[in-house]
């Protein structure tokens, strides 16, 4: 094997320089992702820079390992030596790549193009290359060039003197990577075995770890439908208009009647957690919510519109799908923009895991329009740092924090959103393993009835102090609602046992908490609609004037028309109503009528265009 090894010419190209360029490229994406762009989001210290040695080890070994394969493919398979070098110098300019796209979009590629590929993002990313996109033309066509002209040099490397460095290399940057995970991501023994490594403030580390070409190893990919908008005749419209698919200004600009409004967004919380929904779940877990559904307008049919959390809250905000991530201008038809734009400075948005986390710190601020966010960063700032608990900080700080900053603002107008993280599955090890519990609740085999627990109780808690200090006047409004339906499993089908049609797009509780009830005298219970209905229902309770973009409609109106319209996971469309229902599978063509064909098409065309 030696002496085969000893033999391979290939080899030589490794020492002869071409890993140099390649490290550099590799630090200048390293720096421009991370030290440039978030260096005001997290304070750095020793396990970050672990981070980046095990990362920028992880490259090296891949590329060293490349080239010991590709080697041996140019031994055994000599008409493939060519083929072998272009292979080897596109592994060689994908950080390069990376930089550049990186530094058009201010996005990594595999969150955002490669997690939801299909023609729109694609063109979103050419368009936003920009000068950029001729720099890797330039940049292909040298690669070819110095390709082809390495594959016909004759070289005369002494191969003994490079075998042993080459190997060398692979295993050290191989465990050197393995040691750097270690460090920067300790298992946590005290939560059931899990690496505390990819959420919450530790996402940043993730990605440093992971190397700079690590985006580049997905593969994910959808079909699309075309992006050209079609236009529609007068019966498609008025069709579409009477299902409730298109945009319908049913409500003009009215006298506020609430000043503030705090909205309360669980996480991962199905209608059906509630007792008096569900009698499988333990009256005692859910003894408050049960009363403020018996006691304040709430809505029984109010369904899931997308799905995960950001996705949901586009939804509730914007009243729009499927969610344009790569807008990084706010949107003038957002809810918090059109609040902020009435109040400056008045949006409020509190989260307990990491600023970074998904890019979240550009969503909140540049998509969703929120001018003030706080997250993990900020709270350790005067909070002791939550123990073994995998997503942030636990939802009794963010009350804690929200009404610390209600208590500052003092009577002024703000809208403001408490976005909490406990009933995130797996459920918190804190959670599981609390105290003082009722029977019914810590008996129980589901962990879920123990959030529900939680999440009531500190529901009630909240709602107790805010009374007590009179910040639940006439002029504020409390809204408790979900960001999406639970994801299956964690024993969520025992129970829930309604089968629906579409069971991650189910039914969110909405509850309005308020002393002025007859505001809602309107609002019926049974109503079926979904979270694209709440911007245009908040805009006439606020006194904004709603969006023509939206496509939901006011819960006030008097014309409101029932439906529901649920987007899966970018992949799957579900409507319903008392009319009729469809699924569509958005990686294939639309197939239920020619209508409904130019909707779907149009629904995401008619967003890249603003």
């Amino acid at each position: 094997m030696k002496k085969i090894l000893n033999n391979i010419s290939f080899l030589s190209f490794f020492s002869s320089g071409i890993v140099y360029p390649y490290l550099a490229f590799c630090l200048i994406d390293f720096t421009n992702h991370y030290l440039f762009l978030q260096k005001n989001f997290i304070d750095y210290n020793w396990r970050y820079f672990y981070a980046f040695w095990g990362g920028f080890n992880r490259d090296l070994f891949i590329f060293s390992f490349i080239t010991l394969f590709l080697g041996i493919i140019c031994k055994y398979i000599p008409i493939l030596k060519k083929l072998s070098i272009v292979l080897l110098h596109i592994t060689l300019f994908l950080p390069l790549i990376d930089y550049f796209y990186f530094r058009a979009t201010l996005e990594r590629f595999n969150w955002i193009v490669l997690n939801f590929i299909n023609f729109h993002s694609s063109k979103g990313f050419i368009g936003n290359m920009g000068m950029e996109i001729i720099c890797l033309l330039l940049l292909f066509i040298i690669a070819i060039f110095v390709s082809i002209y390495l594959s016909n040099r004759k070289t005369s490397f002494i191969e003994k003197k490079f075998i042993k460095p080459l190997t060398a290399i692979c295993i050290f940057t191989f465990f050197s990577s393995l040691f750097a995970s270690n460090v920067c991501f300790p298992i946590e023994s005290n939560f059931t075995g899990h690496k505390r490594t990819v959420e919450g403030k530790n996402r940043i580390l993730k990605d440093l770890y992971s190397g700079s070409i690590f985006g580049f190893l997905y593969s994910k990919q959808n079909k699309t439908f075309n992006n050209k908008f079609k236009e529609y005749s007068s019966k498609e419209r008025l069709f579409l208009e009477t299902n409730g698919f298109l945009p319908t200004k049913q409500t003009q600009k009215t006298e506020a009647k609430f000043d503030r409004l705090i909205m309360i967004v669980l996480e991962s919380f199905a209608l059906e957690y509630l007792h008096c929904v569900n009698p499988d779940i333990p009256a005692e877990a859910s003894p408050y919510l049960d009363y403020l559904m018996n006691n304040y307008p709430h809505l029984k049919n109010f369904y899931t519109s997308d799905f995960p959390t950001l996705q949901g809250l586009n939804a509730i905000l914007s009243s729009k799908i499927p969610f344009n991530e790569n807008n990084h201008n706010k949107q003038k038809h957002n809810l918090a923009h059109l609040f902020e734009s009435k109040y400056p400075n008045s949006t409020w948005f509190l989260r307990g895991s990491s600023r970074v986390y998904g890019n979240e710190e550009i969503t909140i601020s540049k998509v969703f329009g929120f001018s003030n966010f706080i997250g993990y960063e900020d709270l350790a700032k005067k909070y002791p740092e939550p123990q073994g608990y995998v997503w942030g900080y636990m939802d009794n700080i963010l009350y804690s924090e929200a009404l610390n900053i209600i208590s500052q603002i003092n009577r002024e107008k703000y809208f403001m959103i408490i976005d909490l993280l406990n009933q995130h599955q797996p459920i918190s090890y804190s959670i599981t393993e609390a105290k003082n519990l009722p029977s019914e609740v810590k008996n129980h085999k589901n962990d879920i009835v123990k959030a529900i627990y939680d999440a009531d109780r500190l529901i009630k808690q909240f709602v107790n102090i805010c009374e007590e200090n009179n910040i639940l006047d006439e002029r504020t409004l409390l809204m408790i609602t979900a960001d999406h339906y639970p994801p299956l499993g964690y024993g969520h089908k025992e129970l829930i046992k309604d089968k629906q049609s579409h069971f991650q797009l189910g039914k969110l509780p909405l509850i309005f908490v308020t002393s002025r009830k007859d505001i809602f005298k309107n609002l019926k219970s049974n109503t079926l609609c979904c979270q694209l209905d709440l911007a245009p229902t908040l805009c006439e309770l606020l006194g904004l004037e709603s969006s023509d973009e939206y496509i939901g409609q006011s819960l006030l109106s008097s014309k409101f028309e029932e439906r529901s319209i649920g987007l899966l996971n970018n992949q799957k469309l579900y409507y319903q109503s008392d009319s009729f229902e469809f699924v569509e599978n958005l990686s294939e063509p639309a197939t239920t009528t020619i209508v409904i064909q130019k909707w779907i098409n149009n629904l995401t065309s008619h967003q890249d265009s603003k």
